[in-house]
């Protein structure tokens, strides 16, 4: 069901109906279910699922929910750390999701959902890593770089799948990079005749983005 039916990216290592979407758009099972899955071409058994991001380098996976799927007590799943989710029906169209971790204390929690819907990510059993996954590129630096005031160095970022097309900010450090609706002006000690606001130069490749003559004050 293009309409109804939404998707939502796990980690690649992750079970489905287990797991939380990483940082982007969607970043929470709300946000999955506001997404669209009804673009050109979708029909019953295709969805074509538009305007997802992910701000984070790694490999995913895609769990579906079918919104109209009861799932009874076949719909447990189980990751590689011992946890399990069991899942029982009720006598009012609900889900009883206990959740147990294995350790040498065991606990036990347990919340009710709708056995119709896409609001829980309990619902996103389907798909996983052995249907496919997705890898997103980009940078991978992390790290404090150490600039002299008043004297021009050049800024290096590493990562994989890097382009002519990238772009970089200078910023505060309070913004937060992977917030869309934050402004991000360039922050006010660089120096405007050295900001790096166009292309990387042209020593840049796949792996490594580099501006030259970069100057604070």
């Amino acid at each position: 069901d293009p309409v109804n039916d939404k998707v939502m990216l796990v980690p690649s290592v992750a079970t489905c109906g287990t797991a939380n979407p990483p940082k982007g758009a969607p970043g929470s099972v709300m946000e999955s279910v506001q997404m669209r899955c009804d673009g050109p071409n979708s029909a019953a058994g295709k969805l074509v699922c538009e305007g997802f991001r992910v701000y984070t380098v790694g490999t995913w996976a895609v769990c579906v929910c079918d919104h109209d799927r009861i799932l009874g007590s076949s719909g447990g799943s189980s990751d590689e750390t011992g946890n399990s989710n069991e899942l029982e029906e009720d006598d009012n169209s609900t889900l009883a999701i206990s959740t147990t971790t294995t350790s040498r204390t065991s606990t036990t929690t347990t919340s009710v959902i709708p056995q119709v819907g896409c609001d829980f990510k309990e619902r996103y059993v389907l798909g996983g890593f052995s249907k496919g996954t997705l890898q997103t590129k980009g940078p991978r630096w992390s790290g404090t770089i150490e600039f002299r005031v008043g004297a021009s160095d050049e800024l290096l970022l590493g990562g994989e799948g890097l382009g002519s097309s990238d772009r970089i900010r200078i910023v505060e450090e309070s913004v937060q990079c992977d917030d869309t609706t934050q402004p991000k002006p360039m922050h006010t000690t660089v120096d405007v005749d050295s900001a790096p606001i166009g292309p990387r130069d042209a020593a840049s490749n796949e792996w490594l983005d580099r501006w030259s003559d970069v100057k604070f004050w």
